[in-house]
This record gives C-alpha cells, sequence and structure tokens, in this order.
C-alpha cells in the first residue's frame, strides 16, 4: 500500500477510506460521507484529535482489535453522544 505525506505525518489510505499512520496503529482521519458504520483496523491502538470529526452520520464504530487510546476531541459532540462502539471480544472499553 503507498504510503503518503501529509504535513509532515506519514500515512496509508485503506480500502475503506479511513487513513493511518504509523503501520495501522493511529486512526488519523475517517472521511465525510463514510456512512453510518466503520470498521477500525485490528493494528489500531490510537485514535487522533479530529479523526471523526467529518464522519458527521457515524452511528457505531466497530474495533476488530483494542484501542488505548482516543483522544478527548477526536470527534464531534453528536458522534461522541451517539454512536456506538463495538468491541472485540475481550477489549476493553476504558479508552471509549
Amino acid at each position: 500500500m503507498p504510503r503518503r505525506s501529509l504535513y509532515g505525518v506519514a500515512y496509508e489510505r485503506r480500502s475503506s477510506g479511513l487513513l493511518y499512520a504509523d503501520g495501522g496503529a493511529t486512526l488519523l482521519a475517517v472521511p465525510g460521507g463514510a456512512g453510518a458504520s466503520i470498521s477500525v483496523d485490528e493494528r489500531c491502538t490510537t485514535v487522533a484529535r479530529g479523526a471523526l470529526w467529518t464522519a458527521t452520520e457515524l452511528k457505531t464504530i466497530a474495533c476488530a482489535g483494542t484501542v488505548e487510546s482516543v483522544d478527548a476531541l477526536a470527534a464531534g459532540q453528536d458522534v461522541r453522544e451517539g454512536a456506538r462502539v463495538a468491541l472485540a471480544a475481550g477489549a476493553s472499553g476504558e479508552a471509549w
């Protein structure tokens, strides 16, 4: 998968359209128009500030692995209050 750089941060776009950095460990951005549901890669451990801001229709966030850290400003209020997080079996939901 080709790597690109934005403001000095190397990232890769997955087939889902989500942008990741650090080899998939950090979710950088979910494109607007992603729909009501996204699946976060199993390698992802961190959701960056602003990563979910443009995904205003988001209702379900499915995590294939264990997300350990979610920036307090990763999403807007509508998503923070209205989206449901589906965790992988055995994963802690503390970060969300």
